[in-house]
């Protein structure tokens, strides 16, 4: 069976390009070509659709948006992970956030909110209460169900797949639960001290080090 390669998107797969991401070409070329070969490839990133600009890339790559929650499989449709009663508790997130004046909006499971540091703090307490963890990522967060990270959305392919092993590569603390369910945990260049601290190798950054997994995977001959 071949490796399973997840990789973030955001300052991992794509670079920062006046003002938004983007995937470069070079790196379009290596995932693909990677894929055609019959390796696996997986983009785990926290953010929803419109976060993300993959166009050239999808029917080759499985996506799994807010941070996991979201898996869909190339030709064979959506998997959504959120645990029964998911939605019923969304809306009381929802609710509860509203109350207290914090703007913020839905995905099509999880709950984000933008410039969340100095917000959301004070409030963990209440809404793990409400069954909530707060996924966070630099400055923003997803609000998300207890017990589901982006570890769990490796679990699921793992589950799904039975690829040899899983080579996880990223940059930012919401990354950390996928490198630590990866058999080899990656970090890019500019990934923050506690994502290098779990990495077992660190590669380049803003799209190329994605390529360097790529090659690494191919000198272990488990790319096919």
């Amino acid at each position: 069976m071949p490796y399973l390669i997840a990789s973030d998107y955001h300052n991992t797969l794509a670079a920062r390009v006046d003002g938004g991401y983007r995937v470069s070409r070079e790196v379009e070329d290596a995932v693909i070509e990677y894929a055609k070969a019959g390796g696996l490839f997986a983009v785990v990133t926290s953010g929803t659709h419109r976060h993300v600009s993959l166009d050239r890339l999808r029917g080759f790559i499985i996506i799994a948006i807010e941070n996991g929650l979201v898996v869909e499989m190339p030709g064979s449709g959506k998997a959504l992970l959120e645990p029964p009663g998911w939605r019923r508790v969304r809306e009381e997130v929802s609710a509860f956030l509203s109350s207290r004046g914090v703007p913020h909006y839905l995905g099509e499971s999880s709950v984000f909110v933008d410039d969340a540091r100095g917000v959301l703090e004070p409030m963990e307490g209440e809404l793990r209460g409400l069954g909530v963890r707060v996924e966070w990522n630099r400055r923003s967060a997803a609000l998300m169900p207890l017990g589901f990270d982006k570890g769990a959305a490796i679990r699921f392919l793992r589950g799904l797949l039975s690829p040899e092993a899983v080579v996880a590569v990223g940059d930012a603390e919401n990354d950390i639960p996928m490198l630590r369910e990866a058999d080899v945990p990656v970090a890019v260049g500019n990934a923050e001290p506690a994502v290098k601290a779990v990495a077992k190798r660190v590669v380049r950054e803003d799209g190329l080090g994605v390529i360097d997994v790529l090659n690494m995977v191919r000198e272990w001959g488990k790319a096919f």
